[in-house]
């Protein structure tokens, strides 16, 4: 699972960060929301997941 999301409702735009797994699936937090910007957003959510994975995967090795 990434760590971050895109969440389009209506007019805003939301990016949310996984926190926590809970009995009835996972717990996501807004870290900020917009009114319209979905294709920046979702660019945004695309570097969060890539600077992520290459933190995730550098600690591995360290």
């Amino acid at each position: 699972m990434k760590p971050f999301r895109l969440v389009i409702n209506g007019q805003k735009t939301h990016i949310q960060e996984y926190k926590k797994e809970m009995l009835f699936g996972p717990e996501w937090e807004t870290i900020i929301s917009f009114v319209g910007c979905r294709n920046r957003c979702k660019q945004i959510v695309d570097l969060l997941n890539e600077c992520a994975t290459i933190s995730k995967n550098k600690q591995k090795n360290d």
